[in-house]
């Protein structure tokens, strides 16, 4: 049940609350249904980040294809450059902290 749980992307410390209620006799279901609710939510948000940045990344990648063909032999193509006028989209509060934990 823990590693499952923590599957779902509850913390620890959630877990223990959740649980330290049920021990002492309390009932702590809507409080379970409420933290996984609220991480559904979270992971739709980064869905949708990262289905915009793959996006982003696609264009990109044709983009400096196309950049890198058209150029000289031995000559820049200034990819990075490029990425001021086209910054990546901004991501919301709940991929950067997806983010945060992959590193």
């Amino acid at each position: 049940m823990i590693r499952n749980t923590l599957r779902l992307g509850f913390t620890l410390a959630e877990l223990a609350e959740i649980l330290r209620t049920r021990d002492s006799g309390g009932v702590p279901c809507k409080r379970v249904l409420a933290v996984l609710e609220r991480k559904l939510d979270s992971l739709e948000k980064q869905i949708t980040d990262l289905e915009r940045l793959r996006k982003y990344m696609d264009q990109l990648v044709g983009d400096w294809r196309s950049k890198i063909g058209q150029a000289k032999t031995g000559t820049r193509a200034h990819l990075l450059h490029s990425l001021t006028a086209a910054p990546a989209p901004e991501a919301t509060n709940a991929t950067l902290q997806w983010r945060k934990g992959q590193r």
